[in-house]
């Protein structure tokens, strides 16, 4: 049996071959990007787990960057998706102050696996999730969940439109 057929049994799909080499292709299928996005989320959550202060206000800048980002898809505008890019770009802004307040603690922390998982994103098939990671990497922890919100915005967005139709 080899590598494809086990990743087929056990559930998981990969059309990129990424799942049976491990080796990047210069294009992720969807299937590997949804899973490059959740280990991204997974590992910046593993970094946090350690630097409860840090944790906390990230947390709380996503929380709010995710309520922002429901109020302005909801809101009557012709660019919904573009007010909630707008929403993430500014919490983005938040993240970058909390990084530079919180410099100490992060000088003990290898941030090399967050790193490698958020350069595995620059491989997504999505646009959406090859530029957000790359501008929020910069920006330090909390980029990770702030790129999966543009999923949820897309989500939002498509649900929205699709309720307008009817």
């Amino acid at each position: 049996m080899n590598q494809t057929d086990r990743s087929r049994i056990s559930g998981r799909r990969c059309d990129c071959g990424y799942l049976a080499t491990g080796t990047p292709p210069a294009r992720l299928c969807f299937d590997c990007g949804d899973r490059a996005l959740a280990d991204w989320v997974a590992e910046e959550k593993s970094v946090l787990g350690p630097l409860p202060g840090y944790a906390v206000e990230v947390a709380e800048i996503i929380r709010d960057a995710a309520k922002n980002q429901a109020a302005a898809i909801k809101k009557r505008s012709n660019e919904p998706f573009a007010e909630a890019a707008r929403e993430r770009s500014q919490a983005a802004r938040r993240l970058s102050r909390v990084r530079r307040a919180h410099r100490r603690e992060l000088d003990g922390v290898s941030l090399d696996r967050w790193q490698a998982a958020a350069a595995l994103l620059g491989s997504d098939p999505r646009e959406l999730f090859r530029k957000e990671s790359k501008r929020f990497v910069k920006r330090g922890l909390g980029a990770a969940q702030l790129t999966a919100l543009g999923a949820d915005a897309m989500q939002i967005v498509v649900k929205t439109a699709q309720e307008k139709r009817r």
